[in-house]
């Protein structure tokens, strides 16, 4: 990912002296550094629920990334009215199984689709000035949380937090938090595949 290797080791040193456990102290964050850093595609199944308003939305869809800023995702209930959303950069269009036109997506839009993509969460960490990780079991069975402060004025937007196998190192769960400190969105990760060969037909 092109931001994140703009970004020098520091911050993850930093989080390191917060983080808790009993594993083999720096290398397992510079395994999910050096893991991250490189990421330039990825496809992933998830389980999102959303919260607003004391109710639960809850819906499955297939993720597409590419970089930089590359995004695609598939939702499809099963029974007909599915939707496909695709963001490059700063322009979006969501096409619907109705047969009608694209709707074209505005930055707010854009914005809170970016929250449910896993790149979205390494961009707040790396440049986030408040970071921490915690640590659980050891490097073979155990999992790494790493929480930022988005910077976000979104009263739903304000921390996030990732859940890694510490041992794959693949994401778990992800989950952003409101000013209430009150889940706003959690993604679960049913399957996820690192650096795919993916074609750019996809994000047209």
């Amino acid at each position: 990912m092109q931001k994140i290797k703009k970004i020098i080791l520091v911050p993850m040193i930093i989080s390191l002296l917060a983080g808790c456990g009993i594993m083999k102290g720096y290398n397992v964050y510079e395994r999910v550094y050096n893991t991250y850093s490189k990421m330039e595609s990825y496809k992933a199944s998830v389980a999102v629920t959303s919260y607003s308003n004391n109710s639960e939305n809850k819906y499955t869809l297939t993720q597409y990334y590419k970089c930089p800023n590359k995004q695609r995702s598939e939702y499809s209930p099963g029974n007909g009215g599915g939707s496909i959303t695709i963001i490059n950069g700063k322009e979006g269009k969501l096409f619907s199984d109705y047969g009608t036109d694209p709707v074209i997506l505005d930055a707010i839009d854009i914005d809170e689709k970016d929250y449910l993509m896993l790149e979205t969460f390494f961009e707040i960490y790396y440049s986030s000035e408040e970071t921490s990780i915690k640590t659980s079991g050891s490097d073979n069975n155990g999992t790494l949380t790493l929480r930022a402060e988005t910077g976000n004025s979104h009263p739903y937007r304000k921390r996030i937090e990732l859940v890694i196998d510490s041992k794959s190192l693949k994401p778990k769960k992800m989950t952003v938090f409101g000013y209430d400190n009150k889940p706003a969105l959690c993604i679960q990760y049913l399957s996820f595949e690192l650096n795919p060969t993916l074609e750019d037909s996809i994000f047209k």
